[in-house]
């Protein structure tokens, strides 16, 4: 079997990094992206307007934080690392059996 290859590309660039000539250190401004994005689906979810949040990517250096957002909306997470940068999260409902 044959992986096919993960376009990790931006879907928006981010203009104010420093890489774009902005103020803000690339890696930090991404890092809080995808917290605050995780953040609003894991919230949204938690008000029932959301959709139950699947497996996604995240970076491992991030991983502490995402536990502490899941924790903080009623999740617990499975992680399976996947190389050096890149694990895949799992949500599960606090409570639940693993």
């Amino acid at each position: 079997m044959t992986e096919e290859p993960v376009d990790r590309s931006l879907v928006m660039p981010f203009v104010v990094c420093q890489s774009k000539g902005g103020p803000y250190d690339d890696s930090s401004f991404t890092a809080g992206f995808a917290a605050g994005m995780l953040w609003i689906q894991l919230g949204l979810g938690e008000l029932g307007l959301g959709r139950l949040p699947e497996p996604q990517a995240m970076r491992n250096d991030l991983l502490p934080q995402v536990d502490l957002i899941a924790m903080h909306h009623g999740w617990t997470t499975r992680v399976e690392p996947y190389d050096d940068e890149w694990a895949m999260v799992e949500f599960v409902p606090v409570g639940s059996a693993p």
